[in-house]
């Protein structure tokens, strides 16, 4: 698991040599920090819109959207978990990300990073310099109030690497090659 969005159906296919699905019942357990507890297990009677199906050695859990609508965004640990009577054995561990449910949104939502936020303040602060006002903006607790022209200028030149740097990130974590090659021509 790497990451799931919140409001989407939940599906999980996992394979054990060790623990087969014959002889053991599997559970998820989702822990994040300061947030409600996420166990996705069999219960009798079942829980409408989570089904575990046992295939050969494995399980296949399915959880309805209906369901993960509510889930909490953000960083979680969890822990895949076979039982059986008198046993429990963790199987895997590891982290995943829950994105929230875009669709869910009912505002305007600034999905900008505080790094673009703070950029774009300081360049609406240049435009204004330039046009002779006097501007005062507050972005993230940073308030611009009378910088010089040139102090704005480094504020500029900081915040546009800084975007640059993070734009290079998201591309590299989205599989798109990050173009920093440096070109020479003899």
């Amino acid at each position: 698991m790497d990451n799931f969005r919140a409001g989407d159906t939940f599906t999980f296919e996992f394979y054990n040599g060790t623990y087969s699905s014959a002889d053991y019942d599997m559970w998820i357990a989702i822990r994040g920090n300061k947030v409600t507890p996420i166990d996705i297990q069999p219960t009798t009677p079942p829980i409408a819109g989570i089904t575990f199906e046992r295939q050969g050695n494995g399980w296949k859990v399915t959880v309805a959207d209906s369901i993960t609508k509510d889930w909490e965004a953000g960083d979680y640990d969890y822990a895949v978990i076979a039982t059986a009577t008198g046993e429990k054995h963790t199987m895997e561990t590891g982290t995943v990300t829950i994105l929230p449910d875009i669709s869910a949104y009912d505002d305007e939502v600034d999905n900008r990073s505080m790094v673009k936020q703070t950029l774009d303040a300081v360049e609406a602060a240049i435009l204004a310099r330039a046009s002779g006002t006097v501007l005062r903006k507050t972005v993230n607790g940073i308030t611009f109030e009378y910088l010089t022209y040139t102090e704005l200028l480094m504020l500029r030149d900081k915040y546009t690497a800084l975007y640059s740097q993070e734009e290079r990130q998201r591309k590299i974590d989205s599989g798109i090659p990050a173009d920093n090659k440096i070109r020479v021509r003899f």
